[in-house]
């Protein structure tokens, strides 16, 4: 479907160019086209496909600048693709740099510090540095991001709790926060009824609970969290969105090891 989009784009801009070259049509169509291949880049680095992936991204960037010029949201989010790409084949290091440097374009847009699409920003680059290994850099970029949300809260709180900021304070060596933000997350995924629209999300909160419980010797009772997460952790993605595939793998290592821990 996405390809198709991708194909009916490229004939309405051309189509566009030539009738009306430069009006608000032309200009829908192009902005059209350059979403239609950052949807598709992250499709694509969802199935494997980093060649492919990394080929729209870059030229959903390349569209984005001569649109709208370095400082755009969308810009930020072809960049993410790229980003994301890098993640999932392991390449830490290049997932950091795109991350950093589609939050820096973020900075250049005139926002304000508690926006949505920065606070997203900052999870992504927050989580690859978790990927990597660097909690501390990991926790660092959580509290600012967290810090930016609780000061635009006002009446209707946001939530600024994130399952892999609790996994970074879990290798981080503070465990016991790790539970308490895991059990927070948890326990209002349930009261929210949240199960049946993001599962995935309830399974990560639950695994991550799993590892600090472990961290903490209280193995029978970080058993019972991964018996309720894992299924869900390691089931094949259907057409996921971001920040499922790297993690897919990540929980399946954690099964293995569960499983050595059972027998």
């Amino acid at each position: 479907i996405r390809r198709r989009a991708i194909e009916y784009g490229v004939e309405d801009v051309n189509l566009r160019s030539r009738i009306s070259p430069g009006n608000d049509r032309h200009r829908v169509a192009r902005t059209n086209l350059a979403s239609a291949k950052t949807d598709m880049a992250f499709l694509l680095a969802d199935q494997g496909k980093y060649g492919e992936a990394e080929y729209f991204a870059r030229q959903a960037v390349n569209d984005w600048i001569e649109f709208f010029g370095f400082a755009a949201v969308q810009l930020s989010s072809a960049i993410r693709a790229v980003g994301w790409s890098r993640l999932q084949q392991q390449d830490f290091d290049g997932a950091v740099r795109f991350y950093s440097q589609a939050l820096e374009v973020l900075g250049k847009a005139n926002l304000i510090p508690s926006a949505l699409h920065i606070a997203s920003a900052r999870a992504n680059l927050a989580s690859a540095y978790v990927a990597m290994g660097r909690s501390d850099n990991a926790l660092r970029v959580f509290t600012q991001r967290a810090e930016a949300l609780r000061g635009a809260q006002g009446s209707n709180p946001i939530r600024v709790e994130n399952p892999t900021w609790a996994l970074a304070l879990a290798k981080s060596g503070d465990p016991n926060e790790a539970v308490s933000m895991a059990s927070e997350l948890i326990a209002t995924a349930l009261q929210r009824e949240r199960l049946s629209q993001d599962p995935f999300l309830l399974a990560q909160a639950r695994g991550v609970l799993g590892i600090a419980l472990m961290r903490l010797s209280q193995e029978e009772k970080s058993l019972e969290a991964f018996r309720l997460a894992l299924p869900v952790l390691i089931a094949p993605a259907e057409e996921s969105g971001e920040d499922q595939g790297f993690w897919r793998g990540f929980w399946r290592r954690s099964e293995e090891h569960t499983s050595e821990l059972q027998s």
